[in-house]
């Protein structure tokens, strides 16, 4: 049996699926994003962990505080026992900075 290659062109939407991702992504996130920026910088979602921080200025402070806000799902990277266990967000060490 010859089984076809996978291709991520066999996955693309079609055009419709196409056109409203497009509005989604390039009109109605930016549009969501500057309503919090505006509204509520720092907004955290009801109902899960989740918090989203839309000003440069909170982004900085985060980043440059890595003990006072951990990565919450530091465990679960470390479960997945990748070598080397590195992901764009874990915690602040010196394989992270390396």
């Amino acid at each position: 049996m010859n089984a076809k290659p996978f291709s991520l062109a066999d996955h693309r939407p079609g055009r419709i699926g196409q056109a409203i991702l497009d509005l989604l992504m390039r009109r109605i996130v930016p549009a969501l994003f500057g309503l919090l920026r505006g509204i509520a910088p720092v907004f955290r979602v009801p109902f899960t962990h989740v918090t989203l921080v839309t000003r440069f200025d909170d982004v900085q402070e985060i980043c440059s505080r890595h003990d006072e806000f951990p990565v919450p799902y530091q465990r679960m990277v470390d479960h997945l026992d990748w070598v080397p266990t590195f992901l764009l967000a874990m915690k602040d060490t010196p394989e992270y900075r390396q």
